[in-house]
C-alpha cells in the first residue's frame, strides 16, 4: 500500500549508503538510511540527494532498478532466507523471499500491501526529473516482523541496504556494508552485518 505522506520520524539509527564497491560506476548520489521500529514494523527510511531522479515503473513486483531505487535486504528469522524490499521515489515496490538471486518466491498482492510506503513523490504519476545541483527525495517503508517470519520484536537484524539506478543518466551502485564480487550484484547474504534496533 502506498500511502503520500508529508513528513515523518526521523529519530532512529541513521548511516551512510557510501561503499562503492565497483569504481567503473563513478557517480555517488547523497543517501541516508534511518531504522527504528515499534514493536510490530520496521521502519526504513532512504534520503536521497542526487541529479537524475527516475520513477517511472508504477505497477508492483516488476523490476524498479533501471529507476532511481533503494533496496533493503534483511534476513529472515529462520536464518536462511532473505526478503528484498526494493522501491522507487513512487513507492512502487519489488519484494520476494530468497535463499539467492535465482530461488526465489514473489510476495502477494496482500502480503505487499501490508508494506506501507511513504515519501514525498509516493502515489504521484510517473516522471524524470533532471538538476545538475540535485534533487532530494525521501522514501519510508514500513515493514511488518511478521512478513520477516519473526514472532517477536527481534533484538537485532542482519541486512544490507543500497542505492542504485540502471536506466539514470548516471548509473551507479551504492552499499550500507561492503559487497565482495567481480560486478555489481546485491543478492549477497554473505555481505550481510547484524544492526541492533532501536526503538520508535
Amino acid at each position: 500500500m502506498t500511502i503520500p505522506y508529508s513528513r515523518c520520524a526521523t529519530d532512529g539509527l541513521c548511516l551512510e549508503l557510501d561503499k562503492q564497491n565497483w569504481p567503473q560506476f563513478a557517480y555517488r548520489p547523497s543517501v541516508s538510511v534511518r531504522m527504528r521500529h515499534d514493536g510490530h514494523a520496521l521502519y526504513v527510511r532512504f534520503d536521497v540527494m542526487e541529479k537524475h531522479v527516475r520513477a517511472l515503473e508504477t505497477e508492483d513486483n516488476r523490476p524498479v532498478c533501471p529507476d532511481s531505487c533503494v533496496e533493503c535486504f534483511i534476513l529472515c528469522a529462520d536464518g536462511r532466507n532473505y526478503v528484498n524490499f526494493e522501491s522507487n521515489p513512487l513507492g512502487t515496490l519489488l519484494a520476494a523471499r530468497r535463499i539467492d538471486r535465482p530461488s526465489k518466491t514473489a510476495l502477494t498482492n496482500e502480503e505487499l500491501g501490508r508494506v506501507r510506503r511513504r515519501g514525498n513523490y509516493a502515489g504521484r504519476p510517473p516522471f524524470e526529473l533532471r538538476s545538475e545541483r540535485g534533487s532530494r527525495w525521501w522514501l519510508e517503508l514500513e515493514i511488518p516482523f511478521e512478513l520477516l517470519g519473526f514472532a517477536e520484536t527481534p533484538s537485532a537484524v542482519q541486512l544490507n541496504a543500497y542505492k542504485c539506478g540502471d536506466s539514470t543518466d548516471s548509473p551507479h551502485y551504492l552499499s550500507l556494508f561492503p559487497i565482495d564480487s567481480e560486478r555489481p550484484d546485491f543478492h549477497r547474504p554473505m555481505c550481510f552485518a547484524t544492526l541492533a534496533l532501536e526503538g520508535k
